[in-house]
């Protein structure tokens, strides 16, 4: 059995933190732990903190894979996105199409990085608060008229937190159902009580609604009505103070979290 088997129940979680690994130090790493094509892609922007972010997020993915399948060399995997922007996981050698393939998300929010991954779909969100956030008007463009009531009927001092829990469960699970943030967020709802989204630890089910054409018996006519498409059920926690994680799949399994450590 490998260190991370997927043919366990558990969801595993790796993350690290970036500060705590020096510019020289990251360099000599992803020449180790990623083909030098993906390097340069993923190092095109001009904020150096996403590029770094990127790559080690690839760096922790290949590592995972290494403990599952040690017979391979872990540059042999390809990593590229869909026509979704979602990140999936390709085998560079036909050998690869037979083996058990990981589902996985990717989050990072400086300085810490993650990757989460288990045999079914699944959507990763870490969130760093920042105190500075101008929290209220993302949440007005973000959140449906129930979710905004909730955090507003919260003490001030509470709101910054409920809307960081909501807002990384919203993210999750667009993750895990493919879309990403080209999802509506106010189509991903969460009507549970606003003082439970407080605790470190907690889980919610969660609707996915969408815009359908439904025939109205009433009037004999097709019109465009909010509909259920989905439940999930998210998971969320706090790995230190302000350092926010949510995780969503269709059902709710355990969760194994691990620091890794390169320097």
């Amino acid at each position: 059995m490998s260190k991370y088997d997927l043919d366990l129940a558990r969801v595993e979680v790796i993350y690290s933190d970036l500060s705590k690994i020096s510019s020289q130090s990251l360099e000599e790493l992803t020449a180790i732990w990623c083909p030098a094509e993906e390097i340069a892609e993923l190092s095109q922007s001009k904020n150096t903190q996403k590029n770094h972010s990127r790559l080690l997020s690839r760096m922790l993915l290949r590592y995972a894979l290494k403990l599952m399948h040690p017979k391979i060399n872990h540059l042999h995997w390809h990593i590229e996105n869909n026509a979704m922007g979602q990140a999936v996981l390709q085998g560079r050698l036909d050998r690869l199409n037979n083996l058990k393939l990981p589902r996985f998300s990717f989050s990072y929010s400086y300085p810490y990085v993650a990757v989460a991954f288990h045999r079914e779909a699944i959507g990763l969100d870490i969130e760093v608060h920042d105190s500075e956030l101008d929290y209220r008007s993302i949440a007005e463009n973000f959140y449906s008229p129930s979710e905004i009531a909730l955090m507003d009927s919260l003490p001030k001092q509470d709101r910054q937190t409920f809307f960081y829990h909501l807002w990384t469960i919203k993210e999750a699970s667009a993750k895990a159902l493919g879309n990403g943030l080209r999802m509506k967020l106010s189509n991903i709802n969460v009507d549970h009580d606003p003082k439970d989204l407080l605790t470190e630890y907690g889980h919610v089910p969660v609707r996915i609604f969408d815009k359908k054409e439904v025939f109205d018996k009433s009037t004999g006519l097709k019109l465009r009505k909010r509909v259920l498409m989905k439940e999930m059920y998210s998971q969320w926690f706090i790995i230190k103070p302000n350092v926010h994680f949510a995780i969503t799949q269709d059902h709710a399994n355990p969760i194994a979290l691990e620091y890794i450590e390169w320097d």
